[in-house]
């Protein structure tokens, strides 16, 4: 046997192991979904593709080694997989697509090899136990809501290699203290750090000229913030509800401040707009 279909155990959910052929070398879409019992499946070292969503919901496994002949881990491939603790990711690897590991609630550990070229959008949301996570020099860009709800982070090593980071993609890591941004970034996008209510300080590099909306709304613990020179626009509600911010510094080429910008910044005693 070489595939297994579409379906083909999705909600079997008094299964609990399962030996796979030798010879497999296609896993089809939701093959497994729904398995919640399962707890252990080995993958052949034959198999190169593991299909949609196709363990998702199997709330019992909890550790799985990927084959190094795999290219592509799937979207929603380990959805929902809530006992997943640890994952090795072979270098074979090159593309981790949307919602690949979403809501795996007990994933606190992540390696990301450099041979990704890309890490599709909301891949680690809500993994909530996930401390710390290190982008490979390969990635040019963190796409949409990438790491949105991991609550726990607290360090992330964004690379100079990535350009964009994409909305929402850091939006409530609750944890995160602290954050590089590389200097080939022009843009911080629609609540890429909205809720991250633990961050004290960051540095807004030169080469960003538009603050978007919501970007930094709720940082309950950001105390100051100096906008560079190079910005020209900041959104709605770019800083609203930051409570504990009581120094801004607004460059001249700003042209307008949006409605709520500063809204409930209850701390705020001084801002400045420097001068041509």
């Amino acid at each position: 046997m070489i595939s297994i279909e579409n379906y083909a155990f999705a909600g079997c959910k008094s299964l609990k192991e399962i030996t796979l052929p030798l010879s497999l070398t296609t896993i089809g879409n939701y093959v497994f979904s729904g398995c919640t019992s399962l707890i252990n499946v080995s993958l052949p070292l034959t198999l190169t593709s593991i299909g949609n969503y196709s363990f998702a919901g199997c709330s019992s496994l909890n550790n799985i080694s990927i084959p190094p002949s795999i290219n592509v881990i799937s979207e929603g491939a380990f959805y929902v997989c809530t006992s997943l603790i640890r994952i090795s990711i072979p270098s074979s690897v090159t593309l981790i697509q949307d919602y690949a590991f979403a809501k795996c609630a007990s994933l606190v550990d992540i390696f990301i090899p450099l041979s990704i070229e890309s890490i599709g959008r909301y891949a680690f949301k809500q993994c909530s136990l996930l401390t710390n996570i290190s982008i490979p020099s390969t990635i040019t860009s963190i796409n949409e809501g990438t790491f949105y709800g991991c609550s726990s982070l607290k360090q992330i090593q964004i690379p100079d290699s990535v350009k964009i980071i994409k909305k929402y993609a850091l939006c409530k890591c609750s944890s995160l203290i602290n954050v590089h941004l590389p200097s080939t970034m022009t843009s911080i996008n629609e609540g890429t750090f909205s809720g991250c209510s633990l961050l004290t300080h960051i540095i807004i590099p030169e080469s960003v000229i538009s603050i978007q909306k919501n970007a930094f709304a709720k940082c309950l613990s950001l105390t100051d913030m100096l906008i560079p020179s190079s910005v020209t626009s900041i959104g709605k509600f770019a800083f609203s509800g930051c409570t504990s911010i009581q120094n801004i510094s607004i460059p001249s080429n700003i042209t307008s401040i949006d409605k709520g910008t500063f809204c409930e910044c209850a701390s705020l005693k001084k801002s400045q707009f420097q001068n041509q």
